[in-house]
């Protein structure tokens, strides 16, 4: 299956929003200069070093997973706030609130040997649903190349509008293939996973997650 993106030196807030509402997920190439991202890896490296590995096979043996990421780096911001990403997340989210809010700040280590995660849905953290309201939007920005044989994030295409599956074909499946400064968004009602890393180096990156205001966010 063909990956599909959209080159940052055209911004188009429609054509992004189109593409996420018809597929679940867009591929922002060049969303923020590589040195930016290189800054922000630069002040988490020593994060990602003392932070235990996390346990289970959700959030994988050989992962390192850390929180609070706006308290970590007066970097952050700029991807947070990124006017494309807060336009899109504007889109989908304000006809459901007055408020959007910052769900979740998280950098993510997927180190050589890291088994492929189970698929989920993330808005499936709040026990409530309805298929025509979205709930949340994540943003993935890698601090690393990712590539399929690295562990680049796994996004099952169309799946937003097949909530009744729980499970869903690995051949369906896409490998979200970035480079630090590109940018993916996905919607939280898209079928996705972590996957395995085959390679001999650790896959590094951040997800930043908004949600409607009312709901209670994962990060307080």
């Amino acid at each position: 299956m063909t990956i599909i993106a959209i080159d940052r030196l055209a911004p188009d807030t429609h054509s992004c929003c189109t593409q996420l509402d018809a597929h679940g997920y867009c591929i922002i190439r060049g969303a923020v200069p590589p040195l930016l991202v290189d800054r922000l890896a630069n002040d988490l490296a020593s994060d990602f070093q003392s932070t235990p590995h996390s346990t289970g096979p959700f959030y994988g043996e050989k992962t390192r997973r850390f929180h609070g990421l706006l308290r970590r780096s007066r970097h952050i911001g700029r991807f947070a706030l990124d006017p494309l990403v807060v336009a899109i997340v504007e889109t989908f989210l304000k006809p459901w609130c007055d408020t959007i809010q910052i769900n979740l700040t998280q950098a993510i280590e997927i180190e050589p040997g890291g088994l492929p995660q189970p698929p989920h849905r993330d808005q499936d953290m709040w026990p409530v649903r309805s298929p025509d309201v979205e709930y949340m939007i994540n943003v993935m920005w890698p601090f690393t190349s990712y590539r399929a044989e690295n562990g680049a994030t796994l996004i099952w295409p169309g799946s937003h509008r097949r909530q009744d599956d729980i499970v869903m074909p690995l051949e369906e499946a896409i490998a979200a293939e970035m480079n630090p400064g590109d940018a993916l968004v996905f919607l939280g009602s898209t079928l996705h996973a972590g996957g395995a890393n085959r390679s001999l180096d650790a896959r590094r990156g951040m997800i930043i997650s908004y949600s409607l205001g009312w709901l209670k966010p994962y990060e307080l």
